[in-house]
This record gives structure tokens, sequence and C-alpha cells, in this order.
């Protein structure tokens, strides 16, 4: 099935930038009823168990692609036949770039998802494992709703860049953004209310609803920026920015969200270890182990610069060469590294506080003032890095 379902997702697309959006969405409809009522007629009626699932999904595929070809047959649609076909490194390169904004963010959302039910299993066991798919299915069923309204404007988008009115492109992306916002806005409003029964239709499990209650509320809170950031990828993607298209595709699922999925995970880990073990010892009077080092002291290997050196030239060869995997690989790295980096600044500072013994006031306004500040917290970052090298609190901040 999975040949009819990749040209269902070409011929899908191509008709509604042709303007036929009604056979597209006959096209997949129809595919999608056929499945829905084979499933429990194979599945229950006639046994099959997952064999009879099988079939009905590859028989909802193939008769969605029988529609949607029969769809691009009408009217002015681009016919298409198999002599048509032209390999062409232009047009492959174009699809690549138009393509690969998808391919991170479909991909991240699924190793992302895929890293929190882990996180979540470790941390809640399955009751958290449940709660946070429920959530994940919710915000994804209130997304859809969201991702068809930014696939509506794409068309407009793409024919108003091409013809040179960038106005129109301004005015949709405004249009849209500001509408979805307000959807979003709505849906985030009773999802925060109606958190608990929300989770409950899915899972009657007063442990489940604990956890899943919590996710949805957090989640909601943000969940309007949502429209911003979808339409902004769609717009980029629409315009033929593959690189900045996929930088904002992978930003919130890869760029940040994995890379605080593990930090966050280690970190807690090693707090509830470290807490565990000296309360541990404290009840058998036994001497502890060497405590965790002062924050001031905090430092991080030397290798680290070399992965910022290697992630730099990726960056560079990567949008220089239109190689829009290397570039995005390489900017999830050095931005994973510039985290550390910062820390080791911040530790660095911390230092100099204790150098010059400064108030607790005074230091914690310095750091709101540094978090606060961009500029700030790019400088620090880069003093981290370069303490890897010099170390500047041994030369400089050092008693002896």
């Amino acid at each position: 099935g999975a040949p009819f379902m990749m040209a269902q997702f070409v011929i899908n697309n191509q008709l509604r930038f042709q303007g036929s959006a009604v056979y597209a969405m006959i096209g997949l409809m129809c595919g999608a009823v056929i499945n829905i009522a084979l499933d429990p007629l194979l599945i229950l009626v006639f046994g099959m168990g997952v064999s009879g699932a099988a079939i009905a999904t590859i028989s909802g595929q193939i008769i969605g692609f029988i529609v949607l070809f029969i769809g691009s047959c009408r009217g002015e649609n681009i016919r298409m036949h198999i002599r048509n076909v032209r390999l062409n490194a232009h047009y492959i390169k174009e699809i690549i770039n138009g393509g690969a904004p998808s391919l991170f963010r479909q991909g991240l959302a699924a190793m992302a998802t895929l890293l929190l039910n882990n996180a979540a299993g470790k941390m809640g066991g399955d009751a958290a494992i449940a709660g946070m798919s429920i959530v994940t299915r919710v915000m994804m069923f209130m997304l859809a709703a969201l991702i068809g309204f930014g696939q509506g404007y794409q068309p407009v988008c793409s024919y108003n860049y091409g013809a040179g009115l960038r106005s129109r492109v301004r005015e949709g992306y405004y249009f849209c953004i500001k509408w979805g916002t307000i959807f979003l806005t709505f849906m985030a409003i009773l999802s925060f209310v109606f958190a608990p029964e929300i989770v409950g239709w899915f899972r009657n499990d007063p442990e489940v609803i604990d956890v899943g209650k919590v996710a949805l509320r957090c989640q909601a809170c943000v969940f309007p920026l949502s429209a911003t950031i979808v339409m902004t990828n769609m717009m980029l993607q629409s315009i033929g920015k593959g690189i900045k298209a996929s930088i904002t595709a992978s930003a919130r699922n890869g760029i940040f969200f994995i890379p605080l999925i593990l930090i966050l995970l280690a970190l807690i880990n090693s707090i509830a270890c470290y807490l565990t073990s000296k309360w541990i010892f404290a009840k058998l009077r036994m001497k502890f182990v060497d405590p965790m080092p002062k924050f001031s002291e905090w430092r991080f290997p030397k290798v680290l610069l070399y992965i910022v050196a290697f992630a730099t030239i990726g960056i560079y060869w990567g949008s220089t060469r239109e190689w829009t995997t290397l570039y995005t690989v390489s900017i999830n790295v050095q931005f994973a590294v510039m985290i550390l980096a910062l820390i080791q600044g911040m530790a660095v500072m911390s230092a100099v506080a204790n150098k010059f013994n400064l108030s607790t006031f005074w230091r914690r306004l310095f750091f709101i003032v540094i978090i606060f500040n961009m500029w700030l917290i790019q400088i620090i970052a880069f003093t981290g890095l370069f303490d890897m090298i010099f170390d500047y609190r041994k030369r400089f901040l050092s008693n002896e």
C-alpha cells in the first residue's frame, strides 16, 4: 500500500496547488471512509484481526488514489502519464528544498514524542506514558484544523509571491496568524478549564487523569503560539525558502525540545540520586561521598570547543551549498553545546561574585538581567566557551 499512499500525497498536493481543492478533499475522504467502514467489518464480523485492519487500510489507500487520479483528469488539471516523467536535477533539488521542512517537522515530532514517552515512563510509569500520549493526541487533533487552514493559504502564498505581489503574501500571512491565534486561544481555554474531563474521555483512570490534566493545562498555556510557528513555517516553505523553513520546522521539536528533554531528564535524575543517597548515608551514619562541586566550580570538557567548530563549518557549508540536512543538524548541535557553554559562563560569573563578596540581592539581580537580555546571554555563553581553554577562574580568581 505504500506506493498508493505516496501517490495520494503527490496528487493531493498537486490538485490543491492547481486550485482543485474539492477533488483533493473528495479523494482523501473516500479513502478514509472506506478504511473506517471496512475496519469493523473485517475485524469483528469476519474475525480477520490484524490482517483485516491491514486489508482495510490498503483498500482505503487504493480507493483514495483512484479517486484522486480521476480528479486530476478533470477540468484544466495537469494530466499525469508515465511518458511525462523526466529526471531533472533542478526539479529534484527543488522538491527536496520544498519537502525538507515537512520531513523535519514530522520526523522530529515523532522523535520528540518517542523521547517524551520514554522520559515519562522513567519518571511516572505507565500512567505517565498514557497521560502524555492522550495529551499529544488531543493537541494534534486541534492543531490539525490549523494545519488545514495553513494548507489553504499555501497556494495563495505561492501564486502571489511568484507574481511579485508581496503585499498580498504579507496580508494573507497576518490574516492567518490572527485568526489562527484566536481559534487556538479559544481551544486552549476549553482545554485548560475542562482538562480532567477531556483526558477522562480517553482513559477513566485517576492516575492517568492526574498526569494528563497537568500536562494538558501546561500545553494549553502556550498553545496559541502555534499559529505563528505553523504559519511562518508554511509561508517560508511556499515561497521556496527551504533552509529557513527547515529551521522553523525543527525549532520547536528539534532545536529546543529534544535537548531540553535530555538535559532536564538527566538533571532531575542526578538531583534525585544525589538527595536520595545523601539521605540514606545520613540514616546509616556513614560518611557521605564527596558532594557535588559548587556551581562556581562547574566545568565542561574542552572537546565541546571542537564540536562547536565542526558545527560552525557544517552551518557554513549547509547554507552556501543548500545542504538542508547538514545545516539543520549542525545548528541543532551548536545550539546544544552553546547551552552548556552558557551554564559554564554563569559558573564563571558566580565565581566573580564570590571573589568580590556580592550580596544575594545583587547576585539575583545580575542573573535576572542576564536572562532577559539576549546580548548578555550570548556574551556569557562565549565567556563559558573560552573559559574551557583559558580557565579564567584559575588564572584570575584563584586565592593562591
